[in-house]
């Protein structure tokens, strides 16, 4: 039987912390619909790969039926967009059924790239051996998830570059609809065998997802935002969160929010220690703290600092702390100009 192989090669970032969950919604709300389509579930095979500082493949291709449910998405820090590619390239190479004399192949894969960041590693070579190699072969779509990627980059790789920008739980909700429909609707098309193109759907005037014109784009940068992101430990539970910051039109940081770490062992998995470091002041940031409390314990303060150098929370009352990261007690008390560059990892 002939697949239609679908890769999903997503961004889990730290900048992704605060959207892991609408991305996972979105995946499960594609296989619920997929799985009572008979066009999608005779021909659909779907993978799943997730990379942030390294890539890691999380579903091999997987038949609709049998693919498993996905409850969350792992989180990793860094953006190494060429080692995504390479592992997508090395997939396809090992698992996709190729057409000779005597059999007939897989359909053309369709790959739908999740990103929201600046590539960190030296991803050109690979770039490059994606257009030289594999852009003939395969349908790649590229969508930007918000407006901090030089849609230049995308377009390098793909003409069909989208981005969703505004990133409501809403918008999520249509873009995977827009997904959804554009794999049934190129499930039906190769079943009648009247193409092996991907079939992507026209929007709307409405919808939340926009083409880019690539033509016409500017680089784009000067809109993009920044962000910056701390690691600590719960003093309670000794497990880790990430706090997130976002520039604002001060040039200052708000508090987006503080997150726990979905998997540890993974984040360290996906993560490559050199792209980690954000340097910036702590007396920088507008405090809001009803934003800067410990996801575990809801402990008010995050930033107590040991002399090992990592952070971790307090109540704010007590002055006798034991260090969750190297177990050290003695007297602290929280850092208010702290810069924490060095402090991530």
């Amino acid at each position: 039987m002939r697949r239609l192989p679908i890769y999903f090669l997503v961004d889990v970032s730290e900048s992704m912390v605060d959207h892991l969950d609408d991305v996972s919604k979105g995946m499960q709300m594609l296989q619920d619909q997929l799985s009572v389509d008979p066009y999608a579930l005779e021909t659909a095979y779907i993978s799943l790969i997730v990379f942030a500082g390294k890539p890691k493949v999380i579903i091999p291709l997987t038949e609709i039926i049998s693919f498993p449910r996905l409850e969350s998405l792992p989180l990793g820090g860094g953006t190494s967009l060429g080692s995504a590619l390479d592992c997508l390239m090395n997939e396809i190479d090992q698992n996709v059924t190729v057409t000779t004399e005597s059999q007939k192949g897989d359909w053309k894969p369709i790959v739908f790239l999740f990103t929201d960041g600046m590539p960190t590693d030296s991803y050109q070579s690979s770039l490059n051996k994606w257009k030289s190699r594999y852009a003939n072969k395969a349908s790649l779509i590229a969508i930007s998830l918000g407006n901090n990627i030089e849609y230049s980059i995308l377009g390098a790789l793909t003409e069909n570059v989208y981005s969703l920008e505004k990133l409501e739980p809403g918008d999520f909700k249509e873009f995977f609809q827009w997904i959804t429909n554009t794999i049934k609707v190129t499930s039906v098309s190769i079943s009648a065998d009247s193409t092996s193109n991907v079939q992507i759907q026209e929007l709307s005037d409405s919808s939340p997802l926009k083409r880019i014109n690539l033509r016409k784009s500017d680089n784009n940068l000067e809109f993009m935002d920044e962000f910056k992101y701390i690691i600590g430990k719960c003093a309670q539970t000794n497990k880790r969160y990430l706090a997130k910051f976002l520039k604002n039109s001060q040039r200052r940081y708000d508090p987006v929010g503080t997150f726990p770490l979905p998997d540890e062992n993974i984040y360290d998995e996906l993560t490559i220690d050199q792209t980690i470091g954000h340097n910036f002041q702590t007396q920088d940031i507008d405090h809001d703290f009803d934003k800067e409390y410990c996801p575990h314990c809801n402990n008010p303060i995050i930033f107590n600092q040991c002399m090992c150098g990592n952070l971790f929370c307090s109540n704010g009352t007590d002055s006798t702390l034991t260090c969750p990261w190297c177990g050290f007690r003695g007297q602290y008390q929280a850092v208010s100009n702290l810069n924490v560059g060095s402090l991530l990892g």
